[in-house]
């Protein structure tokens, strides 16, 4: 079982829904998703799938969680320190992408652009 932080509007909670294998936890905002990250350590990866505000969302949770599980997010939201991209914009194949990087052990995601640092 997969655990992902899915963090963007309140409709995507539900992503997991066809996947027995991905438990999908849902924050809306960044201080939500620090918050849910500081209470669960079984966190495997953090899809950002905020309209606006990855960026900033990417920083607080880089800042606050200690190490950070791998953070992702999709190729539009290039240039953003420390974030996997996904070759994806749809948030349903993004969390395919990213379950398969982490079910075959990889930490980089399949190629859209590199690991910003």
């Amino acid at each position: 079982m997969i655990h992902v932080l899915v963090v963007g509007r309140r409709d995507l909670a539900g992503l997991a829904a066809r996947r027995s294998s991905v438990e999908v936890l849902h924050a809306e905002t960044a201080e939500e998703a620090v918050e849910k990250l500081a209470r669960n350590r079984r966190v495997d990866a953090v899809l950002l799938l905020l309209p606006e505000g990855n960026a900033a969302a990417a920083r607080a949770i880089q800042e606050d969680v200690v190490p950070p599980p791998p953070l992702f997010a999709g190729a539009a939201d290039s240039g953003i320190a420390g974030v996997r991209l996904l070759a994806s914009g749809d948030p349903a194949e993004m969390l395919d992408l990213l379950e398969s990087a982490l079910e075959d052990g990889r930490e980089q995601a399949p190629p859209a652009g590199p690991v910003v640092s």
